[in-house]
């Protein structure tokens, strides 16, 4: 179910945050206390998504990188109109999630699809039933797949999360000068390592997610959020592109009433 009304709804990190003594622990070692206020106004509660074991689809609803998706039929699957598959890339168990966030429902299923990474249509789908009711759905990977190269079913891997502050590219407004910015570098990457991630900052200078998704579905940047992030990987061979980037985009009042309808997705190399 989405968050009720009377719980917060955070995606930035405020002083009620749990990162909020990280970041700011940070911030005083890195000589910033200063400008703390500047980087609060951008601070995103993010969470970092590892790929840890291979998984052997004992567990229906597991959080789950590659393989086959669980799902309440095999009709979910998407597919083209000639009956292909789309790439499954990524189910996460939101429960698991329930702790680290206040921004996606506290129960249910989010599996991500995507059809080839060159068109980039994107499906999310978010199942909040009973996983008992599930089933893993397969197929003979590559020659039924719309996009054959995106066939990352042979391996299968469970995830962990932890959460952390992603903080933009750029020093936000209000840090100037080059010993602020340096120091304002250094706490960046204190604070973030890359990797998979929830509701983080790209790492570009080039048009962001979010420019991106307004630009193809209305509204302001600002209302949209990077949902999920997806890079090279290899334990479950992730590779898109040119050791490319995938970035899920949802505007958050669609976030907010967990509909997921409608999202945006692209690739970045």
């Amino acid at each position: 179910m989405p968050p009720s009304p009377d719980q917060d709804f955070r995606l930035f990190v405020d002083p009620l945050s749990p990162l909020h003594p990280t970041l700011t622990a940070a911030l005083e070692e890195n000589g910033l206390a200063d400008l703390g206020p500047a980087i609060l106004r951008v601070a995103r509660e993010a969470v970092r998504i590892e790929s840890t074991v291979p998984d052997d689809y004992s567990l229906s609803g597991c959080s789950r990188f590659g393989g086959f998706p669980d799902l309440p039929d095999a009709v979910s699957f998407p597919k083209s109109d000639d009956g292909r598959y789309w790439i499954f890339l990524a189910q996460l168990n939101l429960a698991e999630l329930a702790g680290l966030n206040s921004y996606l429902p506290r129960s249910g299923l989010l599996s991500f699809f995507a059809d080839s990474t060159e068109t980039l249509n994107a499906r999310v789908l978010y199942y909040a039933g009973d996983f008992q009711a599930l089933k893993t759905v397969r197929h003979e990977g590559g020659d039924e797949m719309i996009w054959p190269g995106g066939d990352y079913t042979e391996s299968p891997h469970r995830v962990e999360f932890r959460p952390y502050v992603s903080l933009p590219h750029e020093a936000p407004a209000g840090i100037e000068g080059e010993d602020a910015d340096d120091a304002y570098e250094t706490c960046r990457h204190f604070l973030e390592a890359g990797g998979h991630r929830l509701n983080g900052y790209p790492d570009t200078e080039f048009e962001s997610p979010q420019e991106q998704a307004a630009d193809a579905l209305g509204g302001q940047p600002g209302e949209w959020v990077p949902l999920l992030r997806l890079e090279w990987d290899g334990n479950v061979g992730f590779c898109f592109a040119d050791a490319g980037i995938l970035t899920f985009c949802i505007h958050q009042e669609d976030l907010r009433k967990a509909d997921f309808s409608r999202v945006h997705l692209i690739l970045e190399c």
